[in-house]
């Protein structure tokens, strides 16, 4: 049997929350698979978040960022994010894609699609495929009001 312990580490969100006038929320985690995978093994796993009051930059002009970062390599990735009530999602950025120094990888962001909004601009649901590990993969957005 594979155990998978998953834990937050929030030395990003330390790292981030030094920026004057700026609060920044960021969740990551570390991986740890016992025993140890054989070669050409494989596991997949679930990880549900719930941010409530996290969002408040994607309510102005600034936006927010969300996305998926990869310690490891991933043959599949599903990122499903769902708008407050009342508002739909406006996308900044659609596609950015980083190194673990912040280089922007611009060979995997023409590789990859972007996030796909629902047809009332309510639901992003990202999939990626073959994610480079040490990379992390998020989109820009905003908050608009529903008419």
């Amino acid at each position: 049997m594979k155990t998978i312990i998953l834990y937050q580490k929030n030395i990003y969100e330390s790292l981030l929350n030094n920026i004057p006038g700026v609060r920044n929320y960021v969740v990551s985690w570390r991986h740890e698979i016992n025993p140890p995978l054989a070669p050409n093994d494989e596991i997949s796993y679930k990880i549900s978040i719930d941010t409530p009051k996290t969002e408040t930059p994607a309510f102005n002009d600034r936006g927010a960022i969300a996305g998926i970062p990869t310690s490891i390599p991933a043959k599949y990735s599903k990122l499903h994010f769902t708008c407050p009530q009342g508002y739909k999602f406006k996308f900044l950025d659609s596609r950015i894609v980083t190194d673990m120094y912040g280089n922007r990888n611009n060979d995997e962001i023409k590789r990859i699609e972007g996030p796909k909004l629902s047809g009332a601009n309510t639901i992003i649901i990202w999939e990626i495929k073959n994610l480079l590990p040490g990379h992390r993969y998020f989109f820009k957005y905003k908050f608009e009001k529903e008419e």
